[in-house]
């Protein structure tokens, strides 16, 4: 065999590998924000929130649309919310690995964040775009996105019994926060955000749908 023949053979087995690794890689995913049952030790308790409320505020007020997990099995309509909400938020941030190449997402890493950084209240009344937030009785305990438990400075694990993510309209890749309530009263300062790197255009899209069919009838001052 020439040395020509050689060099084509070896050309031609390196494009093959070459095509066969995009190949791959775009169709193998990671996902970048966690799904509600990865983020407390009780998945179980934690995939079932005692209410999902999807708000808005205009005007000095909220309109609010509460899914309580007590009414599933007596409303449809409510079941369906109920499960909507948590199929889409759990669906955010899954990027093929050409993607994240593509989008620059290579750096990026989900990561439990301290720090004063709000509060629940100001949360609430934010404007131009929905506030998503998932309610807990019970505190549940919480978890790293590698799976171990979170645990503050002093060694103590952290018990949540909110999480708040607040979504506009934009449709593009963005980083948000996922706030997270640790304190019994409303107006505490958020002291722990979760990073996530998603698209929240569905989400979004899902709340504007509740909101045009006038199911956020409820009023807070």
């Amino acid at each position: 065999m020439n040395a020509k023949k050689i060099i084509s053979y070896t050309l031609l087995a390196l494009i093959t590998a070459v095509l066969i690794v995009v190949i791959v890689l775009s169709f193998v995913s990671k996902k970048l924000s966690p799904s509600i049952s990865s983020m407390a030790v009780d998945s179980a308790a934690v995939s079932n929130p005692t209410e999902i409320t999807v708000s808005k505020y205009v005007d000095s007020k909220e309109y609010i649309y509460r899914l309580q997990k007590e009414k599933i099995s007596t409303d449809e309509t409510i079941k369906n919310d109920y499960n909507l909400v948590l199929n889409k938020f759990n669906n955010l941030g899954y990027f093929t690995y050409m993607q994240q190449l593509f989008l620059g997402l290579g750096d990026f890493k989900q990561e439990i964040v301290y720090g004063k950084t709000s509060s629940i209240s100001s949360l609430h009344k934010q404007t131009d775009g929905y506030l998503i937030e998932f309610v807990y009785t019970d505190g549940q305990t919480l978890k790293n996105p590698d799976g171990s438990v979170y645990k503050a400075i002093d060694g103590k694990e952290i018990a949540f019994t909110k999480l708040d993510i607040f979504v506009d309209s934009s449709n593009e890749v963005s980083t948000y926060k996922i706030y997270i309530k640790t304190y019994s009263d409303d107006n505490t300062a958020v002291k722990y955000v979760y990073n996530i790197c998603a698209n929240v255009s569905e989400l979004y899209g899902m709340a504007l749908e509740f909101d045009e069919a006038d199911k956020m009838q409820g009023k807070l001052s």
